[in-house]
């Protein structure tokens, strides 16, 4: 609980102090705010095919079964069509020294010299 009998410029040295540490807070987010937004709409998109999933489920621990299955069930369907489409691009370059890097980036390689 704040101190009532603090003074003004303790308590201004405060709110300073607060304002800098959610500056600093946003400052480290700003990195994973496009993730957060898609993440947000992915929630509210399949939040009623998720309700209807967890009335499927029954007993002690419902909830964590139907998270853990719909989570997987929802990955899936995000992740195999990117892994697909990555290993189409990847196959489908027939360029000599290009290299696909872990995240997807295409990047020459190095070339070497022929004598």
């Amino acid at each position: 609980m704040p101190d009532s009998n603090a003074s003004v410029a303790q308590k201004t040295a405060r709110y300073i102090l607060v304002g800098l540490l959610i500056l600093l807070g946003g400052w480290m987010l700003r990195h994973f705010l496009s993730a957060l937004c898609w993440a947000v709409v992915l929630a509210i998109a399949t939040s009623g095919a998720y309700d209807r999933w967890l009335s499927k489920f029954e007993g002690k621990h419902r909830n964590v079964w139907a998270a853990l299955t719909f989570t997987l069930a929802v990955g899936m369907v995000v992740l195999v069509p990117l892994i697909y489409g990555q290993s189409l691009v990847v196959h489908s370059r027939k360029i000599r020294n290009v290299s696909v890097s872990a995240t997807g980036l295409l990047s020459l390689a190095s070339v070497t010299m022929q004598a």
